[in-house]
């Protein structure tokens, strides 16, 4: 489990004992939060090798959930090399961080139509 920006491994304590058994949870601090300490490098391609890292121990059928920041960190690592399976749960919207941001696509809108539908109402 991968928490997101504002969350450590012990927030994930409740689902844990709820997936325990039939699985082996690990919930991680990720760099910066909970028990991990300080670390210089807060990118996210670090964080990805700190999953990697986590997910030796688990093994290769481990399952990866990651939650808001950690979703994009989850992502990270499943981009470079997939895990059997993994969730992202509300994972951030943006995934380049702003120094390297680029232009977000154009807002799509639903169609609209003065005519009405066979209904009688009509959409505007």
């Amino acid at each position: 489990m991968s928490p997101g920006a504002l969350n450590a491994a012990q927030d994930w304590q409740v689902l844990a004992d709820l997936l325990a058994p039939p699985f082996t949870t690990y919930a991680i601090d990720r760099r910066g939060r909970g028990a991990s300490g300080d670390h210089g490098e807060h990118i996210i391609q670090r964080e990805a090798d700190d999953i990697a890292a986590v997910l030796g121990l688990a093994g290769p059928d481990a399952i990866l959930l990651g939650h808001s920041y950690g979703g994009l960190v989850t992502l990270a690592h499943a981009l470079r090399k997939p895990p059997t399976a993994f969730i992202l749960y509300e994972p951030r919207s943006r995934w380049a961080a702003p120094s390297q941001a680029t232009p977000s696509p154009p807002s799509r809108r639903p169609a609209t139509s003065t005519e009405p539908s066979p209904s009688g109402c009509g959409t505007s």
